[in-house]
């Protein structure tokens, strides 16, 4: 699972307590411009048939998923992966307006990047 920001922590800190030590996280500090080489020595470490997945906080119309998944694109095609999205469904607002539905729209994406059905 490729992620950046602040759910990287929450990933990592789930992904411990669940020992769900098959999954591996990246964390991408640099979108811009787009680290294409690194990016694909890391997938290459794993088989062809690993799933890519982009995980974000943010809805599908907002963070990075539009960006990342335009330069992902090329680096998964000639293995005919597709990257698979994790996050909020499409929203008008960046934010949910209670912290007590942010929490458990935080915990709920957690739990469904771990549990996801393609990793």
């Amino acid at each position: 699972m490729f992620c950046s920001g602040k759910v990287y922590y929450d990933l990592l800190a789930a992904r411990d307590k669940n020992n769900a030590k098959h999954i591996a996280l990246v964390r991408v500090e640099q979108m811009y411009p787009f680290p294409e080489q690194q990016i694909n020595d890391v997938m290459m470490r794993y088989p062809l048939t690993a799933e890519i997945a982009w995980v974000q906080e943010e809805p599908l119309n907002m963070g990075a998923w539009r960006f990342m998944s335009d330069w992902f694109a090329p680096l998964l095609a000639p293995t005919r992966r597709k990257l698979q999205y994790i996050g909020r469904a499409e929203s008008a607002s960046p934010a949910t307006g209670s912290k007590k539905r942010h929490d458990q729209e935080q915990a709920d994406l957690v739990n469904t990047a771990l549990t996801h059905p393609i990793l």
